[in-house]
């Protein structure tokens, strides 16, 4: 990963994120992955839907607590593209 600055341009240390998930924040990563599974198939009826992701509720996890992520930012782009039922892709 690149250099971490603070307001004065010094090299700091990157900061270290730990979560610790909560039954109720486990209880949403079951429900992405639930939503995933059951839909994805939909993408060979339906055209127009696209496919989330495939992937884990540990590979979530582990994408979760990163601060950028390629696998949340596709279930995200996935998932608006399917709720507003978009033509193109949303980038």
């Amino acid at each position: 990963m690149g250099e971490v600055r603070d307001r004065t341009n010094e090299v700091v240390a990157e900061p270290v994120y730990e979560f610790s998930f909560s039954p109720l924040q486990q209880w949403e990563i079951a429900f992405v992955y639930a939503f995933a599974c059951t839909f994805n198939p939909q993408y060979k009826i339906a055209q127009s839907f696209y496919k989330l992701p495939d992937f884990t509720p540990g590979d979530l996890e582990l994408e979760i607590q990163k601060q950028e992520s390629d696998l949340v930012r596709n279930i995200i782009c996935a998932s608006l593209g399917n709720i507003l039922n978009r033509k193109n892709p949303i980038e």
